[in-house]
């Protein structure tokens, strides 16, 4: 079998983004970033930003000091175990071991932001922002956010969201080699839907061998929107994906409405 080669992130990418963060957090009159990710299922949406610092699993929460080195709080020991298989296997982690929290709790982020000397700092959030299409009032959960808030009544936190993606559009030339085997994988899964698709064939056949096309190139994609017929007017993943029933059989003259999603 023929090994595959993709395009990888480099600590190169590594220090231009932290070196981004810091001079992000100079021009906004920040000490430090704290930067809430949501979770790795939570569907083809959302962004991760948490991974643009650590390039590691989604889902975790990093804490950024302007003057030094960002902590990673993790939601778990699977998280823990990812870490260290991934370092066995030859890779670099961006966040070194003693730089990673065991739990992302509120008591965890407030244990880190006193560790770093941030009690009295002024705080960029990434998490409180809006965050569309699903969370247009922010993804931090409320009893969390509410306990940092009573525990650190000195410090400024300033919602970063909108500067900050727009400062993560400012793609490197890594960013761009991955962007680009990522089309190439979004092409290839429609390639492969488009050669099975077929009078008599179910949706979820033709979903299937997209999925299979994704995987199969090394992308995890999280989902697929697909609907067809011959004038269709929803959007988002297949009905019988939604609720039990069996999956529409194209007919003649059928259009296939999709958007597949390859996360590289």
């Amino acid at each position: 079998m023929t090994e595959m080669r993709l395009p990888v992130f480099s600590t190169i990418e590594r220090d231009r983004r932290w070196n981004l963060a810091r001079e992000f957090m100079a021009r906004e009159g920040l000490d430090a970033l704290l930067v809430f990710g949501e979770h790795e299922d939570a569907g083809p949406a959302p962004v991760a930003y948490d991974t643009w610092f650590t390039n590691g699993r989604a889902g975790t929460t990093v804490v950024f000091p302007r003057a030094g080195e960002p902590v990673a709080l993790l939601p778990g020991p699977m998280f823990i175990m990812d870490h260290l298989e991934s370092h066995r296997r030859g890779d670099t982690p961006w966040i070194p071991a003693q730089r990673l929290r065991g739990t992302r709790h509120s008591s965890t982020i407030i244990e880190t932001l006193n560790e770093l000397d941030l009690a009295e700092s002024a705080i960029g959030v990434v998490g409180l922002g809006s965050h569309m299409p699903w969370h247009p009032e922010g993804i931090i959960p409320y009893n969390l956010w509410n306990n940092v808030l009573c525990r650190f009544s000195e410090a400024v936190f300033q919602a970063v969201d909108l500067p900050f993606g727009q400062l993560i559009m400012q793609l490197g030339e890594e960013e761009i080699a991955v962007l680009r085997h990522s089309a190439s994988i979004g092409d290839a899964m429609v390639q492969a839907m488009v050669a099975t698709a077929a009078p008599g064939v179910p949706e979820s056949r033709v979903y299937a061998a997209g999925m299979a096309a994704g995987y199969s190139l090394g992308s995890l994609p999280p989902a697929m929107h697909l609907w067809s017929g011959a004038d269709v007017v929803a959007a988002g993943p297949p009905d019988w994906g939604q609720r039990a029933r069996t999956p529409r059989v194209l007919q003649d003259g059928d259009v296939i409405y999709a958007e597949v999603f390859s996360r590289e």
